[in-house]
């Protein structure tokens, strides 16, 4: 596999991480209040728009909970680097 040079920082790329990481937090955090509006209040749209709707939701949360656990993660494998580079 290609090795890229490390061209950031560690420090600037933990803060880019937590920068990313708290901005999906608050996307799911949001798409979920979004989503549990809809289910409370559907309005009077048609039945085939809300099932459209719910189900674009659905997906989106979906994709935004995994970009975050992704995210997550990099954050602990950077962590785990560090701590085994400061050894």
């Amino acid at each position: 596999m290609l090795a890229l040079p490390n061209i950031i920082p560690y420090n600037s790329q933990s803060v880019m991480l937590s920068a990313a990481i708290e901005k999906a937090r608050r996307l799911v955090a949001e798409l979920e209040r979004q989503q549990a509006e809809l289910e409370a209040t559907p309005g009077n749209l048609p039945p085939d728009k809300l099932a459209e709707g719910k189900r674009i939701i659905a997906n989106t949360l979906e994709s935004a909970r995994a970009a975050l656990a992704a995210l997550e993660a990099a954050a602990r494998i950077a962590e785990d680097s560090s701590t085994e580079n400061s050894s």
